[in-house]
């Protein structure tokens, strides 16, 4: 269908809004240029809970086609972080960080109300209290970006934890939680103490949401992340990262729930799967060709938006749900709008495409 209803924003990989992320920072959308300092790295999750430094020596900077032609935010390692507008003290999480480090050592990726992540040797580690315990997965390259999450329920101790560093997974059983008073990204605080054991390195994008995600959910941010960074992930669900890379988002389903509706920042919705069950998906990513008009069209059709989407399935998730939000570009003087699908060569001036009004 054809919706003209004004944009709503949702998270990375068509997952969640501002009721359960809890921060979002994306470098690509800081619309600055190679070197600046970062005073202020923009929450987009709608909670405008910004990751800012005033003092100008401590800012970090910003760094152009730092992966797969996107930014980064650049840490010294010496005194550069920022400092969260609020604390982000829950318990429950699901975090997902782009990052690369240069060197081995022990610095603070992310220091949170209730959870501290560190970068070590060859690796990614999570600490926990009562007593203080090390939860390390060791597959991190040094100097290469890769895609590190972990997820954790609410309870007090005892709890899953899953941490995930590209393709390598580990399941643990966590103690205590933390109890900080204030979030900072790049760097561990303490009262009386101030700042220390800085992060040296670049962050792409990090994403908190303020629960653990289902299976399935998690699945699609995941995949979502990796093809737009082109890193890996596992189970790798979307296979088009090298030309559909852009605002990949999905529906799907796992034994613990689902993602049943997905919209982000590029005018397409997809939901109502008629048959999605345990382990089916589809996924849908644009090639960022941008809402110009093209000519390049089947007979019948007038012109069409230049941006390409492509999907991916897994399983069988039946038929879905299309729909676009027309904010976005100018047709001349439509009579009417159709989808255009194209599933032979991509070119969708040659047949080999099916038209639905």
């Amino acid at each position: 269908s054809i919706g003209q209803t004004s944009f709503g924003q949702d998270g990375p990989g068509g997952v969640g809004n501002s009721t359960n992320i809890e921060v979002w920072l994306d470098a690509d959308r800081l619309g600055l240029t190679n070197s600046d300092p970062v005073s202020s790295w923009t929450d987009v999750s709608g909670n405008s809970n910004n990751a800012d430094q005033g003092t100008a020596s401590f800012q970090p900077t910003f760094v152009t086609n730092e992966i797969n032609g996107f930014p980064a935010v650049s840490f010294d390692g010496v005194d550069d972080r920022l400092d969260f507008t609020t604390n982000v003290n829950n318990a429950a999480i699901t975090l997902f960080s782009i990052h690369k480090r240069p060197t081995d050592g022990l610095s603070t990726l992310f220091f949170l109300g209730q959870h501290v992540i560190y970068t070590q040797n060859n690796g990614v580690a999570t600490y926990y209290l009562t007593p203080t315990t090390k939860y390390a997965i060791g597959s991190h390259t040094n100097d290469t970006y890769q895609m590190f999450t972990q997820s954790t329920g609410s309870g007090a101790t005892g709890v899953s934890l899953e941490l995930q560093d590209g393709t390598t997974t580990k399941s643990f059983t966590r103690n205590a939680l933390w109890s900080n008073s204030q979030s900072v990204l790049g760097a561990r605080f303490a009262s009386g103490t101030g700042h220390y054991l800085f992060f040296e390195g670049e962050v792409a994008e990090a994403v908190v949401y303020n629960e653990e995600l289902n299976s399935a959910s998690y699945n699609i941010v995941s995949n979502s992340l990796a093809a737009k960074y082109n890193v890996s992930t596992t189970p790798d669900l979307y296979a088009y990262e090298g030309s559909h890379n852009h605002a990949v988002k999905g529906i799907g389903q796992e034994s613990d729930g689902s993602n049943t509706t997905a919209r982000g920042n590029d005018f397409l919705e997809i939901s109502n799967a008629s048959s999605l069950g345990d382990g089916d998906y589809l996924l849908v990513g644009h090639d960022n060709g941008g809402y110009a008009v093209s000519a390049s069209v089947p007979a019948g059709v007038v012109e069409r938006w230049t941006q390409v989407w492509r999907a991916d399935v897994t399983g069988s998730p039946g038929t879905i749900s299309v729909e676009f939000f027309l904010d976005a570009g100018s047709f001349a003087s439509p009579a009417n709008y159709a989808v255009i699908i194209e599933s032979a060569d991509g070119d969708f001036s040659n047949g080999g495409t099916v038209t639905h009004e």
